[in-house]
């Protein structure tokens, strides 16, 4: 049975100081997904990216289906839609959000 595979690189391991030249390199390299990992400090050690980083990329990158991972501690604190609206077009853009072991799916 064929198994349709979709590369996803993560946004997390390109160069920090320039986020939006590593999306865009995902891009040219003909990557159609861009994995962002949203942490918030607290569900897990690290802090990463907020909506306005999000609203930039999509500016910057805006072919990229964005699959975007919450890892927030209380998802009730910090409302998912801050993120949905970034992109501009959450259906078309966002594939899944995970928060705090629980899934929501946004196809």
């Amino acid at each position: 049975m064929p198994h349709n595979s979709i590369l996803a690189p993560s946004l997390l391991a390109g160069q920090h100081t320039r986020l939006a030249e590593s999306a865009a390199q995902v891009a040219a390299a003909g990557a159609p997904w861009l994995h962002l990992d949203i942490m918030d400090g607290h569900f897990v050690p690290n802090l990463t990216f907020g909506p306005q980083m999000v609203a930039e990329l999509r500016r910057e990158v805006p072919g990229l289906f964005f699959d975007v991972h919450l890892m927030l501690d209380e998802p009730q604190r910090t409302s998912c839609s801050h993120f949905l609206n970034s992109s501009g077009s959450p259906k078309s853009y966002y594939s899944t959000v995970y928060f705090s072991g629980q899934y929501q799916g946004f196809n």
